[in-house]
């Protein structure tokens, strides 16, 4: 495969992630989003570090399996996605 091709092929890839739906407006199953509220109560209550906080993220991505070459693909889905808003939401 050429470089011109994988570059062109990586390209869509992006293109296709990027035009996805918004992240925000996702429906997660019910058992999920019980699961996530009760995680993030507990989060907040618990005043962490920074480094904890990493902690927490890196041990959540490494348990569903996210990538390497997956992560900054996601990564700059939920900057475009989060919002003041929504920080502003869950304070």
């Amino acid at each position: 495969m050429k470089k011109s091709e994988l570059t062109k092929l990586i390209r869509e890839e992006y293109k296709k992630v990027m035009t996805e739906a918004n992240i925000t407006d996702t429906k997660l199953p019910s058992a999920v989003l019980a699961y996530l509220n009760k995680f993030l109560t507990v989060l907040t209550k618990v005043n962490l570090t920074k480094q904890q906080q990493l902690a927490v993220i890196f041990h959540i991505l490494d348990g569903i399996g996210v990538s390497q070459s997956d992560l900054s693909i996601y990564m700059s889905k939920v900057k475009g996605s989060l919002s003041t808003e929504s920080v502003k939401k869950r304070k």
